[in-house]
């Protein structure tokens, strides 16, 4: 540029535009660059300050002006809550081992919570997302069946999913589940 070699990326302003150069001389039409401790989004179409979600390649990311400074890490955005990975992408859907929790992400990437019923199995997930194993109650209020008053008690394999609709020997105690999971009083 101006007749000099480029040892390093280079922006300059053209025709109202921000371009980014490459070392080697050739413009750098669209891409993702991990700078320091944000990752940064850049590309002809968007400009250099974009917002939103962004697919590059087969992965999704979160800009805000250009930017996104989060790794490892949850970010709420509108009121649903993302998982950003070491490389600043967000989770695909399915369930992820994160810090010896269990979640599951929708299709957009969305941390789930309450409960769910995934491949005709139900999880109760708490309100960062993470899946409750072992015993836990979860309610309040009145119940119709079984009739009951507070909180009822639930319990969840290692994998997240209730033991539900039979009788499951749990610690080498006998217990009975109905078919929403509910331990019953018999």
């Amino acid at each position: 540029i101006n007749g000099e070699a480029i040892n390093s990326d280079v922006y300059a302003s053209f025709d109202n535009k921000r371009l980014v150069f490459n070392k080697d001389g050739s413009i750098w039409k669209t891409g993702i660059n991990k700078k320091e401790k944000s990752l940064a989004y850049y590309s002809l179409e968007d400009g250099d300050f974009y917002t939103g979600w962004k697919m590059i390649g087969n992965k999704r990311y979160y800009f805000i002006n250009g930017y996104n400074d989060t790794f490892n890490d949850y970010k709420d955005i509108d009121g649903k809550r993302y998982y950003f990975h070491e490389d600043g992408s967000v989770n695909k859907a399915g369930f992820e081992k994160i810090d010896g929790k269990l979640y599951h992400f929708d299709n957009n990437g969305v941390a789930q919570t309450g409960w769910q019923t995934i491949d005709n199995k139900y999880y109760y997930f708490d309100e960062n997302g993470a899946a409750k194993t072992g015993w836990f109650q979860v309610g309040g209020g009145y119940r119709p069946f079984p009739l009951a008053y507070g909180y009822l008690w639930y319990c969840a394999r290692e994998d997240g999913s209730l033991y539900a609709d039979a009788w499951f020997n749990i610690d080498g105690k006998d217990y009975h589940f109905d078919k929403w999971g509910h331990k019953m009083p018999y």
